[in-house]
């Protein structure tokens, strides 16, 4: 049996973490579905031809959970989180509006990407 000893820094090359988006929850957001700001489709994953990718995000608990994010076929592309999945997680955190969620993506080179969502109650 062999062991492998990582350093600090290589554990820090190998794990590099980026916010997806911050957002303080709606009305909207916690009763219907998760408007996602536009400039967050650089950091999803890639659509291609398709208007719907999972996300499957651990939240702060260690629960995974399955999100689609869908965009618009024509015109503005308007990304969202609307599936039962998403409502299932406001009830589960119990969100209430201005409650913040942050959605940040990970690089690992041993797993590769992985998302995390964050829950801050408001105060």
């Amino acid at each position: 049996m062999s062991f492998v000893t990582l350093s600090k820094q290589t554990i820090n090359h190998q794990l590099q973490m980026a916010t997806i988006f911050s957002k303080s929850l709606t009305r909207t957001d916690i009763e219907n579905r998760l408007a996602v700001p536009k400039q967050a489709l650089k950091l999803l994953p890639n659509f291609g031809d398709r208007h719907r990718v999972c996300i499957r995000a651990k939240d702060h608990g260690g629960y995974f959970w399955s999100f689609e994010c869908s965009i618009r076929r024509n015109g503005h592309p308007k990304p969202v989180l609307a599936c039962s999945n998403w409502l299932a997680f406001v009830r589960y955190w119990d969100l209430r509006v201005g409650d913040t969620i942050q959605l940040h993506r990970e690089r690992d080179e041993f797993t590769g990407v992985e998302f995390k969502i964050v829950v801050q109650v408001a105060d």
